[in-house]
C-alpha cells in the first residue's frame, strides 16, 4: 500500500473514532458535567464550580425525575460575584441560558425549586 493510501486510511480511522465533543467548537454545546440534586429537606443549593472555557454562553437543561411541572429557578456567579438570575416552569425537562460570561471564568449556579423534586442538571458552555 502506497504511503499516499495509508495516511488516507489512518485519517479515516481517526475520525470515525473519536468522540464526536472533541470537535465541538464555536457554535457547539461542549458538555461540562452533571449533577443530580433531591430537594427533600430545602428547596435551594448551589451547584459545583465550572470553568467557562470559551466564554460567552453557559446553558443548564434540567431533567425532574419526581414531578411532572415545577419552578426552576437559577443565578450565576462569576468568580463569586452574583451575575444574573433566571426563572422558568418546566414539565419534567426545560433549559435556562445565561450569556455574556467571559472565557475562563468560574461560575456556579444557586438555584431552587418550587415544589420538593429530584433533578439531573446537565451544564454546557
Amino acid at each position: 500500500m502506497s504511503l499516499k493510501k495509508t495516511t488516507l486510511l489512518i485519517a479515516l480511522l481517526f475520525t470515525l473514532v473519536s468522540p464526536l465533543n472533541v470537535f465541538a467548537g464555536s457554535g457547539e454545546w461542549d458538555y461540562k458535567g452533571e449533577q443530580n440534586i433531591s430537594f427533600i429537606y430545602v428547596k435551594d443549593t448551589f451547584t459545583d464550580e465550572y470553568v467557562a472555557t470559551d466564554g460567552g454562553n453557559f446553558k443548564l437543561d434540567i431533567t425532574s425525575y419526581e414531578t411532572t411541572s415545577n419552578s426552576f429557578s437559577a443565578t450565576i456567579y462569576i468568580d463569586g460575584e452574583p451575575r444574573n438570575s433566571k426563572a422558568i416552569t418546566y414539565y419534567g425537562t426545560g433549559t435556562i441560558e445565561f450569556s455574556n460570561i467571559p472565557a475562563g471564568s468560574v461560575v456556579d449556579f444557586y438555584i431552587g425549586v418550587e415544589k420538593y423534586d429530584s433533578i439531573k442538571i446537565e451544564f454546557y458552555d
